[in-house]
């Protein structure tokens, strides 16, 4: 059997890794993760700003550096196996993460790294890629680039990463200063969401054209009129080595909060509801119910976000990519996920059932969501619906309760909603009646559990054995 040596094409390899699809922060943030696995303690990112536009991009660390072969080595493509056991600090994972990266956003990459007062550079320029179709990695004389890796003069060890030729999100000839500002107040704000937990901590400073950045904490732990922060839970439940730790925050109400609960845009209370996957420290996506079952985007559930934690040994399970946005749960965690995310979700909808507004806005008949023109359709994120949801997951849905639900679901109907005063409830319905308000109790108070139920059709129709129901339970605690 004969084999043919067969190496991938420079420039077509080189230009295909361009079309990864990282944005400029998440370029930016990939290289950041290099120096917080060298232990770096101060991290910077420079980018001089002319009339005419942004020319390079330096980012420079203090962090353990590298000697002249393995620096030679992390220019490789795919310098490190995925399947390679790492250190629980180390954010790398397909020894991609530096060139991809960079030549997303560039097409000249240049590294300096510092060890033992020696300074060594290497460079990948894709015009000279194109040009001779071949690997062959540049070495730089660092006194020729004093200039942009002169912050290797000051420290004991360290590595300057160095974009020129920018090409995409900056562009040196097409992005105006008022323009390049605009693009860099966007990075700032990806940063101090991104490495908050590192920020918070004091593990290192982060610092964009020499103005420090600011963590965001997305959980307001500390804001004084924060609604709830649930218990910190781990999967597997029963394990004494967890894999996963979560935590539920509910968030301040925005007219009780001197801080705006608003980063990026107005659209925050929708986009930023939800889990916060964290790898490490790291913050690799935010926002949305991951796709579970019953749970959807919704006003009502405005101040929930969940905080989500899993190690980079477990990587593979969670399907992580190579950009590092994008983890995706295994499917064995879904039933746990969901039953925390139903708690949340629901003290979010209690709190802001008390605001006038909101209660007028979102609560009645909300079983249903009215499609105008067409039929209506069951509103799968409500409260109600997401106990029910919860029953079938734990195996819990007795006949009675699947009698009772079916009956108090179909007479909520916007059809049927003047004819339910008429409507004498079945013994299943009062039964299932009986038994969610048992259950909002325990997961909210008694107050808002009422709240609730009062507010939602068909029960609001049934007030006199709503009171039956609240007195009875009431009687039976005391």
């Amino acid at each position: 059997m004969s084999e043919i040596f067969l190496p991938p094409s420079a420039a077509g390899l080189s230009n295909s890794l361009r079309g990864i699809g990282y944005s400029l922060e998440m370029a930016i943030s990939d290289i950041v993760d290099n120096s917080i696995s060298a232990g770096a303690t101060m991290i910077s990112i420079e980018t001089p700003l002319y009339e005419e536009g942004i020319d390079y991009l330096v980012i420079s660390d203090n962090g353990s550096g590298m000697t002249r072969s393995k620096l030679i080595d992390a220019m490789k493509l795919g310098s490190c196996s995925p399947t390679k056991k790492r250190n629980l600090n180390d954010l790398g994972r397909f020894g991609m993460g530096l060139k991809s990266a960079s030549f997303s956003q560039c097409r000249k990459l240049t590294v300096a790294s510092k060890v033992n007062s020696k300074i060594n550079a290497f460079s990948w320029d894709i015009d000279e890629l194109e040009k001779s179709n071949d690997w062959r990695l540049m070495e730089i004389d660092p006194q020729r680039e004093s200039k942009k890796l002169s912050s290797l003069e000051k420290v004991i060890s360290g590595t300057v990463v160095v974009w020129e030729k920018l090409d995409r999100a900056l562009v040196a000839s097409n992005t105006t200063q008022k323009e390049g500002l605009e693009i860099l107040r966007g990075l700032r704000k990806h940063l101090s969401l991104t490495f908050h937990r590192f920020l918070e901590d004091g593990d290192f400073k982060l610092i964009l054209n020499g103005i420090a950045i600011k963590p965001w904490d997305p959980f307001f732990k500390f804001h004084p009129a924060k609604q709830f922060d649930f218990p910190e839970a781990y999967w597997p439940e029963s394990s004494r080595q967890p894999e996963v730790k979560l935590q539920a925050y509910v968030l301040p109400l925005p007219e009780q909060s001197i801080e705006s609960n608003q980063f990026f845009s107005p659209d925050d209370d929708l986009k930023l509801q939800g889990f916060f996957i964290y790898r490490g420290k790291r913050l690799i996506s935010y926002g949305g119910w991951l796709g579970l079952k019953s749970l959807d985007t919704a006003p009502e559930y405005k101040l929930v976000r969940i905080r989500l934690d899993f190690q980079n040994a477990n990587d593979y399970e969670w399907s992580l990519d190579i950009r590092k946005t994008i983890a995706k749960p295994p499917r064995k965690m879904r039933a746990w996920l969901t039953k925390h995310a139903i708690l949340a979700r629901n003290k979010s909808k209690a709190a802001l059932i008390n605001t006038h507004n909101f209660s007028q806005k979102f609560v009645p008949n909300s079983f249903w969501r009215k499609n105008y023109g067409m039929a209506p359709t069951l509103n799968w994120s409500d409260t109600f619906l997401t106990l029910f949801f919860q029953l079938v997951v734990e195996g819990r849905l007795t006949s009675d309760l699947l009698k009772g639900y079916l009956e108090i679901i179909s007479l909520s109907h916007p059809t049927n909603t003047k004819k339910i005063i008429y409507q004498i409830p079945s013994q299943e319905c009062i039964a299932t009646m009986r038994f969610i308000y048992q259950t909002l109790s325990v997961q909210l108070s008694s107050e808002e559990a009422q709240a609730l139920m009062k507010n939602q059709i068909p029960f609001s129709c049934w007030k006199v054995t709503l009171n039956e129901i609240f007195q009875e339970l009431k009687n039976v605690r005391e």
